[in-house]
């Protein structure tokens, strides 16, 4: 791997602030975090300071706890890309969303932010299965670079799937003085990183 660019910007920010854990190195995962533990539980639970720090703390380490979940090729590698964060993202944001919209008081909140949380780590762990499954080096030829998200650092870095460099040929007719239009999209192209390159010969 070497070091990616641009959007590691924000998600240095996101680790700097002790995010880290994959879901909070996206910013606005981290911001509905802020909101939960910090104005919402004042409302929640106003007389009980000492509860309000343990269910702070209990959402802060099982959303850092994602990025300790068991290693395995097939299923978590410790990265993330930017597709699936964004995805575990929206759900969280969503899901934080719906429980500070309730008027949860006192052992309530206790009880519906612990199975929020499980909510989140369910979701969070089917979506890294597909990931490993379905968007880990997708190609099956050529070459194409993916930015990844280091679980932990929140550090992102461009790895390389390499695959056999030819891709198969396409035979295309055209009449004699029309227009031939070249399409070499590839389904995985949308996921790769960077400028592609294209080779045409006759």
């Amino acid at each position: 791997m070497r070091g990616g660019g641009g959007g590691g910007a924000a998600l240095a920010l996101a680790a700097a602030a002790g995010a880290g854990g994959c879901l909070l190195c996206e910013p606005g995962a981290a911001r509905a975090l802020g909101a939960l533990v910090g104005p919402y539980l004042a409302r929640a639970l106003p007389r009980q300071p000492e509860l309000r720090a343990r269910v702070a703390a209990l959402l802060r380490s099982g959303l850092r706890g994602l990025a300790a979940l068991p290693r395995h090729p097939a299923t978590f590698m410790g990265v993330i890309d930017e597709n699936t964060l964004h995805e575990a993202s929206t759900h969280f944001r969503r899901t934080v969303g719906r429980v500070m919209e309730q008027n949860y008081q006192d052992e309530r909140v206790f009880n519906e932010l612990y199975w929020m949380l499980q909510e989140v780590k369910d979701h969070f762990e089917q979506l890294m299965r597909r990931f490993q499954s379905e968007a880990f080096c997708p190609n099956n030829c050529g070459r194409m670079e993916q930015v990844w998200i280091d679980c932990w650092s929140c550090n992102t870095s461009l790895f390389s799937c390499m695959r056999g460099l030819l891709c198969g040929e396409r035979r295309l007719s055209v009449a004699e003085d029309e227009d031939l239009i070249l399409d070499c999209g590839l389904a995985w192209h949308r996921a790769a990183h960077g400028t592609k390159t294209y080779i045409f010969y006759r």
